[in-house]
């Protein structure tokens, strides 16, 4: 017997800003942290961010480079605040680099739901 996953369909993150303008973050969510965020395919998201998570909402700013940040690539972040994995899950595994407190963060801001990518057609 094979198992063979065929990928179907693909969600990712496009614009960087008006993603998390738009994100409906959990009202409890905390976070005050930056990250080093790797996109190959568009250079505006590319770079370190400044990620804060209050009572006021969501502020996301573009920083010059910090030796103290997470590392993460654009799926990453995608798979996270899509809903189809943890940053303490992908922290562990070493897909992202992220101390616990760090993973935690952004834990605390993604929207603990189940992901449905819906077919259309």
């Amino acid at each position: 017997m094979c198992a063979t996953i065929k990928p179907y369909m693909m969600a990712r993150i496009v614009n960087l800003k008006n993603f998390f303008y738009k994100y409906p973050a959990p009202q409890d969510a905390k976070a005050d942290l930056v990250f080093r965020l790797h996109d190959d395919n568009i250079a505006d998201n590319d770079g370190y961010w400044h990620l804060c998570v209050s009572d006021d909402g969501i502020e996301l700013e573009k920083v010059e480079q910090s030796s103290e940040s997470v590392e993460i690539s654009i799926q990453q972040l995608s798979k996270i605040f899509m809903g189809a994995q943890t940053a303490t899950g992908l922290a562990r595994r070493g897909q992202i680099i992220a101390t616990a407190e760090e993973a935690a963060e952004l834990d605390s801001v993604r929207v603990k739901q189940s992901p449905s990518l819906v077919d259309y057609f």
